[in-house]
């Protein structure tokens, strides 16, 4: 139970609460409102900014429609105006392009006449000074004139200066029948300084051709002589071997053809060029390469036919001899191996250089490498034969050694104790050493398989 004066003093405490909370509310009530206002009045303040600028922009954009209004009206008439102009531009640049395409035609008729008129007064020239160079003996400044003649004869209009033409024709024949004349006098005197001279005019007469088969003819005859020399000088004596010759005396004249060969290369082949061609040095180097199988050949027949004896009868001939002949076949095999590579290396080389390499190998016979030579020539068709008898001999020769060795080698005795080797072994495998390192010198992959 209560006690009577806290009954008492209860109404009185809510009494007093309830005053303070209404007290409170119309307090927050009104810092509310406050604020309320507060904002409206920023919100009236954004309103009158934005109305102001969207009015300004309404302004603006107005002006710019009434602007652009006026302006699509003067379009068309623009539009008219530029068609007028476009259409008067057009007319004269037709106008323009016919007077450029006759003045073309007129500047390409004047060029025309005006190489017309070189031509004649060059063909006038050639003429007046072609006959007092033959004359004179200048040769070289007659062909010069005649080449012009022959470079410009196409471009000449029928009836052009026929006196003119008619006097540089017979010059062309008159000069053409010296050089030839000179050029077989420089060869039967063995003059090579006159040789060189007359060959290089064949090219502005128009017989290049011809004067590289000449200039193939005059080397090839020095080169037989010079072989025909060798050949006497190392090979003279008809039967054996003379005390002065060299130890493999066939292999050392073979090589000397070989080295003569690269001499001329060496010597020929940049006036060749530069006169003929490219193209025409390769015809020169076929024709040393013919050459050198008529003077190889030569070597190898006489070789053969020295040698018949062993390559025939090899069981019934001396061992130190027949040792001989196989060393120096392998040596005739290995430098002719060497003289091939090197020569289809330099005719190579060239065709490199050929302005219409294509065409140039189109026109190859068949039968002929990319390199312009032959595939095979007679001299290693004959050096194949000689390998098949190299290889019959040299396993004759094996075996022959083989059996010497067995039956003159030192014997074992059994009851001797200081006797325990024999060198048969040795021999053997000396003699299978020999005759594999004889079958690698010649180069030839065949022989080597064979032995």
């Amino acid at each position: 139970t209560i006690p009577l004066q806290k009954r008492r003093c209860v109404p009185e405490l809510a009494m007093a609460m309830t005053a303070d909370a209404e007290t409170f509310s119309i307090q927050a009530a009104e810092a509310e409102l406050a604020a309320l206002q507060t904002q409206e009045q920023e919100l009236d303040l954004e309103l009158e900014k934005l109305y102001s600028r969207a009015s300004h922009l309404c302004q603006s954009e107005s002006r710019s429609l009434a602007y652009v209004g006026e302006q699509h009206k003067q379009v068309p008439a623009a539009i008219r105006k530029l068609q007028e102009t476009l259409s008067q531009t057009s007319g004269v640049a037709d106008e323009l392009s016919s007077r450029v395409r006759k003045l073309d035609g007129v500047c390409g008729r004047v060029v025309d006449a005006l190489k017309l008129v070189d031509d004649m007064l060059e063909l006038r020239e050639c003429s007046d000074q072609v006959m007092k160079c033959i004359s004179s003996e200048d040769y070289e400044q007659a062909a010069k004139y005649v080449a012009r003649f022959r470079s410009s004869q196409e471009h000449l209009p029928p009836g052009t200066d026929d006196s003119s033409v008619r006097v540089l024709t017979e010059a062309e024949q008159q000069l053409s029948a010296i050089v030839r004349r000179q050029f077989d006098a420089a060869m039967a005197s063995k003059d090579s300084a006159g040789v060189s001279r007359f060959a290089k005019l064949f090219h502005p007469l128009g017989l290049a051709s011809e004067g590289v088969q000449k200039y193939v003819e005059f080397i090839r005859k020095s080169l037989a002589e010079k072989c025909n020399a060798d050949f006497k000088a190392q090979l003279s004596s008809s039967v054996g071997k003379r005390a002065d010759q060299a130890p493999a005396p066939f292999a050392e004249c073979l090589t000397s053809v070989f080295v003569a060969i690269a001499d001329i290369v060496q010597e020929h082949q940049q006036s060749v060029e530069e006169e003929f061609g490219p193209e025409n040095f390769v015809v020169v180097v076929r024709g040393l390469l013919d050459e050198a199988d008529v003077q190889g050949m030569r070597v190898l027949d006489k070789f053969i036919k020295d040698n018949a004896k062993v390559f025939l009868q090899e069981a019934q001939c001396d061992m130190r001899d027949v040792g001989a002949v196989l060393e120096e076949t392998a040596q005739i095999t290995q430098r002719t191996q060497q003289f091939h590579a090197y020569i289809h290396g330099v005719a190579q080389s060239v065709v490199e250089m050929i302005h219409g390499k294509e065409a140039f190998l189109q026109n190859l016979p068949k039968g002929y490498r990319e390199d312009g030579l032959p595939d095979e020539t007679k001299l290693l068709h004959r050096v194949q034969e000689l390998i098949g008898k190299y290889v019959l001999v040299e396993q004759g020769f094996l075996l022959r050694s083989v059996e010497k060795a067995i039956s003159e080698t030192d014997c074992l005795d059994p009851y001797d104790p200081d006797q325990l080797t024999t060198t048969l072994v040795d021999d053997a495998f000396f003699i299978l050493q020999s005759s594999l390192l004889r079958s690698l010198t010649t180069c030839e992959i065949y022989a080597v398989c064979a032995v």
